[in-house]
């Protein structure tokens, strides 16, 4: 199914692809995957030694935050490319590095239309921001 127009709805747990064809809307949700610290009771140790070398298990945290949440960018970009234009939009960071993601993507970049924060909506919410933003800006 073609998509003229989509939305990218998303913050750190989850996403909302929201697409406007000549069929009608529909929408993609996806789970990001991405582990978030848990702090435990009584955790107070900061690293793990192994042997004689001491690894810091923060740093082994963030590379696999990092690599969850390109997995993630890359369920998102699939479901855009069948879009002919599309925004991003949401409360958190992750929206900038979808963004970062999508520019190294040739056949995506050139169909992001803008970035821009908005806070945590209901699906009909996010329809009608797509919809009002795509009115606004229109080609």
């Amino acid at each position: 199914m073609k998509a003229y127009q989509s939305g990218v709805w998303l913050d750190g747990t989850e996403a909302f692809v929201l697409h406007f064809t000549d069929e009608g809307r529909h929408c993609v949700h996806l789970k990001s995957g991405i582990t978030h610290h848990q702090r435990f009771e009584g955790e107070g140790k900061s690293f793990t030694r192994m042997g004689d070398v001491y690894i810091d298990p923060e740093k082994t945290e963030e590379n696999r935050r990092d690599h969850e949440a390109t997995a993630f960018y890359k369920r998102i970009e699939k479901e855009l490319m069948d879009s002919d234009q599309f925004v991003i939009f949401g409360p958190a960071e992750m929206k900038t590095g979808l963004a970062k993601a999508i520019h190294e993507n040739r056949e995506l970049s050139p169909k992001l239309r803008e970035v821009k924060t908005a806070e945590k909506m209901s699906e009909n919410q996010m329809f009608a921001w797509t919809a009002e933003f795509f009115k606004v800006h229109a080609d």
